[in-house]
């Protein structure tokens, strides 16, 4: 299949295909433990777990690639004949699987880790996930105080009613950007998906 390119937003990727047997498969877990706060705060924690997929592909021509995974639960076994989907930003040239489709056994998957790696946050390189989760929450809650507020001063109280439309207009901004925040990503997932799974009803 020849590689196609798309673009999502602002960002173009191209989708390309690898088919091979596999030849050697393994799977193994890790767990990783972050530790916030002390001192003064109280301490939290959470704990990330890890499943690791790792095979061999060995293409129709002799050559042999490696297949690395995290999280995909995929079930594969050797001797298996499959496709492998990749996604490569073409503004980085960073890649990631992001699906597989089994000859042998007539499943596919699409890696929905992959699909993040492809689209990724500009937040995500600066703080945790679970930090981008609570922002999006302070900032819409922001939002709504502003919002509460800009009526309130607008019906019970002598400010002017400049000063008030200012308030209210700057929570509504504040709401519409942390919506958009949170929803926009999702939306830009949702497209490279539907895109790599009509890719992989043609392999079936």
């Amino acid at each position: 299949m020849a590689a196609k390119e798309v673009r999502i937003g602002s960002r173009k990727i191209t989708l390309s295909t690898v088919r091979g047997e596999v030849t050697d498969e393994k799977k193994w877990a890790t767990a990783t433990t972050r530790v916030y706060g002390g001192g003064s705060t109280s301490v939290s924690s959470y704990t990330t777990n890890v499943e690791h997929d790792q095979f061999r592909l060995r293409e129709p021509d002799g050559s042999v690639c490696s297949i690395r995974l995290e999280n995909a639960k995929l079930q594969v076994a050797r001797g298996d004949d499959l496709t492998v989907i990749v996604g490569t930003r073409v503004r980085d040239g960073h890649t990631a699987v992001v699906a597989v489709h089994n000859h042998t056994t007539g499943v596919s998957q699409v890696v929905e880790t992959g699909l993040n790696v492809m689209l990724p946050e500009w937040l995500d390189k600066i703080i945790d996930p679970i930090m981008v989760v609570v922002l999006s929450i302070v900032v819409g809650l922001l939002g709504v105080a502003g919002v509460i507020g800009g009526v309130y001063e607008f019906i019970y109280s002598d400010m002017p009613a400049r000063g008030g439309a200012i308030l209210l207009l700057g929570g509504l901004a504040i709401t519409w950007l942390g919506w958009r925040g949170m929803t926009a990503r999702g939306y830009r997932v949702t497209r490279l998906r539907r895109t790599v799974s009509s890719m992989l009803a043609t392999l079936q």
